[in-house]
């Protein structure tokens, strides 16, 4: 069933994600930090107006002139909220758990989804998510992930890697600021690897509070300069460290 479910989700993501950007590791793009953030503002809004998520909680855009959709509820409508840097994040309802583990900022954590990263380009409606690039894909594998490091990212594998490089980077060169916070007003699960995903909820990081301009770790083969993600999941589990 979960295999099933797995391939179905696979199939459905394609609305939401389908492209692919083209310039990888090149940045050819040059605007002010005032401006990119004013696009992701705007290019955020109208995600939340134009999407929802489906009976399985797996994000999904509505269609024109299609009302199989029409009852399926937009986002912007799910009581999104919104960090003071700019991260939103949306709680399904009827999805969440009962007595579920609170997650702190240093939590190991079990999580089930799928991440997207996408840069705001402007347009004559006003800022927009163009191309897309997978971020993290744990629904079309069935991987469950294991304490990612863009959530917590331990002193031990941080002190590891910059001796490793020659390098001295905190914390920021490894973690998600956006998506850490966020993910800290939701609950875990106590769910074992093999149960049937139910996705809990989004969290929608701007760029300013994803990697920005900086240097950060290699998660992908493209480049995170400038670009937002927006992550679709459930928390199996949250243990202390």
């Amino acid at each position: 069933m979960k295999k099933i479910f797995l391939y179905t989700a696979a199939i459905s993501l394609l609305a939401f994600s389908c492209n692919r950007d083209k310039d990888d590791n090149t940045v050819t793009e040059q605007i002010s930090i005032q401006e990119r953030n004013q696009l992701d503002n705007e290019a955020m809004t109208h995600f939340l107006e134009t999407r929802y998520m489906d009976d399985n909680g797996v994000i999904k855009m509505f269609k024109d002139n299609d009302p199989s959709d029409d009852h399926f509820t937009k986002l912007a409508d799910l009581n999104p909220k919104q960090l003071s840097n700019g991260t939103y994040y949306i709680l399904r309802p009827n999805a969440q758990p009962n007595n579920g583990t609170p997650i702190h900022s240093d939590s190991v954590i079990r999580l089930m989804g799928r991440a997207v990263s996408y840069k705001s380009n402007k347009t004559e409606k006003g800022g927009r998510f163009g191309e897309d690039i997978i971020f993290q894909s744990g629904l079309e594998s069935g991987e469950i992930e294991v304490d990612p490091k863009y959530f917590f990212a331990p002193k031990s594998f941080i002190d590891q890697y910059n001796t490793t490089k020659g390098k001295s980077y905190d914390k920021s060169f490894f973690e998600i600021e956006g998506f850490s916070e966020a993910l800290q007003h939701f609950q875990a699960f106590n769910k074992s690897d093999d149960e049937f995903p139910q996705l809990q909820g989004v969290i929608i990081v701007p760029s300013r509070a994803a990697f920005a301009r900086d240097a950060h770790y290699p998660y992908t083969t493209y480049n995170m300069y400038d670009r937002s993600v927006v992550f679709n999941f459930q928390v199996y589990k949250s243990q202390a460290r």
